[in-house]
């Protein structure tokens, strides 16, 4: 996995657990996760996008079913762990990343926009 985000030249962590959970989700722009409940709840309160990939061996399929109800109402794409494509995981994220960074640009020349518009009505 090292070795793959590294190729996509992003910067990531990549660890089993991590302390402060809140943190980590709160900074960051992409999520990858398996599907609990308690790790959806923790994505959703910070409005986060997500690569959600269900544990296949969970019982009755359930964080596959967790990962449906959840996509309903929050930005994620679901990957099947056996159908896992390289490529469509680049596409994924690098369609994000481009999607954040557009936005974020948007936004920022929105309120400089803004702030001329505030200026020129003060000179008029």
């Amino acid at each position: 996995m090292e070795n793959f985000y590294q190729n996509l030249n992003v910067k990531f962590k990549l660890q089993s657990f991590f302390k402060n959970i809140y943190d980590e989700i709160n900074c960051s722009d992409i999520i990858i996760s398996r599907c609990g409940a308690s790790s959806l709840a923790e994505i959703e309160f910070f409005n986060k996008f997500c690569i959600l990939v269900p544990l296949p061996t969970s019982a009755n399929n359930h964080q596959y079913y967790n990962a449906i109800e959840f996509k309903k109402n929050n930005n994620c794409e679901i990957i099947d762990q056996s159908k896992i494509d390289n490529d469509k995981l680049v596409k994924i994220i690098k369609a994000n990343l481009l999607e954040r960074k557009t936005k974020k640009t948007l936004k920022r020349k929105t309120k400089k926009m803004s702030l001329v518009n505030i200026i020129n009505d003060m000179l008029n």
